[in-house]
């Protein structure tokens, strides 16, 4: 029977997740990092899915731990028993949106919410989640708002950062708003000498060049499933970080 360290189980998980969907034709990449939020990126015709590995190693294990407190709605979570102690069994996958792990956390009896966990016997029989890799075409199919797509860039997780209060700027009945962003966030990304760009959207689409900006081309990114709140709009950012929404 095999017994596995942390660090190793985590590794067989991921792997195990990305070779299978690189069976199912997508492209994966693989992150790294000791306390990374994005285990994978996934790829396909164009869209690309930021995904969390979660993993248990024996087939009487009975849950997984993962921090409610820092589910996130732009990323899919894929739940894993290795089945490590049964060499001959496959290992299970269980595929949820943020909306669907957030609706199976149970809490402790004794500390409530304070500390919750996902029972693998609850989710283990629900065929909605189990192999049900179906689910990632149909979302992007569906362009489903509740995960945002994103593609590999270096300020991409600043953008996420920021995306909320940015959504709220584009709904605003304002027409102009304006949010002061952290430029250590920026330094500690890259080294550019200057972040400042200018974004022109008209009908959702951008309409000056963006070749020069890794930074704005990133932001470009994250909005993606929310161009259609981007009819006649120029977001700005300044070179002492303000960014500035302009709607028209």
């Amino acid at each position: 029977m095999a017994i596995l360290e942390k660090q190793q189980r985590g590794i067989a998980c991921e792997y195990y997740v990305a070779g299978e969907l690189s069976r199912l034709g997508y492209n994966v990449s693989i992150t790294f990092g000791n306390t990374k939020s994005i285990d994978l990126l996934l790829e396909k015709n164009d869209f690309t899915i930021a995904i969390q590995v979660k993993g248990i190693q024996r087939t009487k294990s009975i849950c997984w731990n993962l921090d409610k407190t820092k589910v996130k709605s732009n990323i899919l979570y894929v739940l894993v028993n290795l089945h490590a102690d049964q060499i001959d069994k496959k290992p299970e996958f269980f595929v949820l949106t943020a909306t669907e792990i957030l609706e199976q956390f149970i809490n402790s009896p004794k500390q409530g919410e304070k500390r919750t966990y996902l029972n693998y016997n609850r989710i283990k029989n629900n065929l909605n989640f189990k192999n049900n890799w179906s689910k990632i075409d149909l979302i992007m199919k569906k362009g489903d708002e509740k995960i945002n797509f994103i593609t590999t860039g270096k300020y991409l997780s600043i953008w996420q950062f920021y995306l909320d209060h940015i959504i709220n700027a584009l709904l605003s009945s304002k027409p102009i708003n304006s949010l002061q962003l952290n430029p250590i966030l920026f330094s500690e990304a890259g080294s550019r000498q200057s972040y400042s760009f200018r974004i022109n959207y008209s009908g959702g689409r951008v309409t000056n060049n963006l070749d020069s900006s890794a930074v704005a081309r990133d932001l470009d990114k994250v909005l993606t499933v929310h161009k259609h709140l981007l009819k006649n709009t120029i977001i700005k950012l300044s070179k002492d970080f303000e960014l500035r929404i302009e709607n028209y």
